[in-house]
């Protein structure tokens, strides 16, 4: 990994560039790959300088590597990362059923950069720039105010893609929901316990949230918990005692734990999800991408895929925005949005709400551990080949199962 990559934003020449991306994690850089490649001018600032670390499961499901296999990248985060095959879900009880479902680990801290440096091959110009504001975002420009820079960076259109911190969007009055949907914490742990799979553990106390053990290769693994702000703040529970619960309750987890040769510390962050600020997402030359409009999925908390979703088609807007010089066009983006992502969501955000019940949660791995229909159904959601509502309802009037051969 070469480091050094990203430039000064006080190096910057006095220009106007066609997009100026502030942000650049998965949605972010995502963004300026497809821009740089289409021939625009496009300027990827991020406050922090990479390689960078990033609280987060690690892991790529199937959207992830689509998009990724589109950008030109999966070949090499297949070569970098570590696939585990199965999978093992475990209810209230700790009684488990094991499926079919594959999973690729890889660090966000290696992912991010991999992404932002693909960005700049394109020819997208990386640099490290605190965003402190912007202004003129339905005039003729949009000025990016930059920390340490004494000129305004000058950009045709900006895009905000800067993850669960929504500052600067709210500033802009963009923001329809101002709290986090959720939370999650985890560490890194490398243990002599070979274990080789990856776990979700449905936590009671949590309310909807799981526990999960994530294999990255090596020996280490990520391992962590989280939680939807279902409840009010006085009745969550503690994250850190769900996470002590987990470890010590479900049997693989606490062999990895018992035999691990390095535990890091515990990080948090905060999580947005279920596409609540999609109709705030466009104002004037302004998009939002990624998690900053809770682009995140309910239920699963996948965000990878969704922000790179996103980001694919902010940048087919942008565009066209750019090639006809009509910057109207970029009120298309919303709407888009919704015909491609809400029904996921909307189905997403159905199935928390059911195994938020304990009782339900049970009784499904009961049925799971019962029927092998169940389980190829489950397998076939969770590598999201299927959508999980849809699914459900057409129960009955099919005979086999949706892909059965």
């Amino acid at each position: 990994m070469t480091e050094g990559l990203q430039k000064e934003a006080s190096s910057l020449p006095r220009t106007v560039w066609d997009v100026a991306i502030v942000g650049a994690g998965p949605a972010g850089a995502t963004a300026a790959l497809h821009l740089s490649s289409r021939g625009h001018r496009v300027l990827l600032l991020d406050k922090a300088a990479f390689p960078r670390d990033k609280v987060c499961g690690d892991v790529l499901t199937a959207h992830a590597l689509a998009a990724l296999h589109r950008a030109g990248l999966k070949t090499i985060v297949e070569e970098r990362g570590h696939r585990t095959e199965k999978t093992l879900l475990l209810g209230p009880s700790r009684k488990g059923v094991e499926v079919p479902v594959p999973f690729l680990g890889l660090r966000r801290r290696e992912l991010d950069f991999l992404l932002a440096g693909a960005a700049r091959k394109a020819g997208a110009v990386w640099v490290k720039g605190h965003v402190t504001g912007l202004t003129g975002v339905e005039d003729e420009e949009v000025l990016l105010n930059v920390k340490d820079v004494e000129a305004p960076i000058q950009a045709r259109v900006a895009l905000l893609a800067t993850g669960a911190d929504v500052g600067l969007a709210r500033d802009l009055g963009m923001v329809e929901k101002l709290s986090a949907s959720g939370v999650g914490i985890r560490c890194y742990v490398r243990s002599s316990f070979s274990f080789d799979k990856a776990v979700f553990s449905y936590e009671r106390s949590a309310k909807a949230g799981y526990g999960w053990l994530f294999s990255l290769g090596n020996g280490w693994h990520n391992a962590g918990c989280g939680y939807s702000h279902r409840l009010p703040r006085e009745k969550r529970p503690h994250l850190i005692r769900v996470f002590q619960t987990f470890v010590r309750e479900v049997e693989p987890v606490r062999a990895v734990f018992d035999r691990a040769e390095t535990v890091t510390e515990l990080r948090g962050a905060r999580l947005r999800y279920g596409l609540k600020g999609v109709d705030r997402s466009h104002r004037g030359r302004l998009l939002l991408l990624g998690e900053t409009l809770g682009a995140t999925l309910p239920a699963s908390g996948e965000g990878v895929g969704q922000a790179m979703r996103t980001a694919e088609i902010a940048a087919e807007v942008v565009n066209e925005a750019l090639q006809g010089d009509d910057p109207t066009l970029l009120g298309r983006y919303p709407e888009i949005l919704k015909g491609k992502l809400s029904a996921q969501h909307k189905h997403y955000q159905w199935i928390e709400n059911l195994v938020a019940r304990a009782w339900f949660a049970e009784l499904g791995g009961q049925v799971a551990r019962r029927s092998a229909w169940v389980r190829q159904i489950t397998a076939q959601v969770m590598r999201e080949e299927l959508d999980p509502v849809k699914t459900l309802l057409s129960r009955g009037r099919d005979e086999d199962p949706p892909g059965a051969s």
